[in-house]
């Protein structure tokens, strides 16, 4: 299962679409994660969330880095 480690300024709609090629399936990550997220604007940098498992390019942030 792919992991994505929250950076500063990440949100659902940015990580589905660097990592799902379509910002419209934030929606299939909220839905993996809501264990973890109460709330889908409730991101917290360091927070792990599970990607779908055809997930391309995962990288884990590190630090303050954020989505580019």
């Amino acid at each position: 299962v792919p992991w994505y480690r929250v950076g500063e300024n990440d949100n659902l709609t940015k990580i589905a679409q660097a990592h799902l090629g379509r910002a419209s399936r934030a929606d299939q990550i909220f839905n993996l994660n809501r264990e973890r997220l109460p709330n889908r604007n409730d991101l917290r940098p360091g927070q792990e969330l599970r990607l779908p498992n055809d997930a391309i390019q995962v990288r884990i942030v590190e630090g303050e880095k954020s989505l580019h």
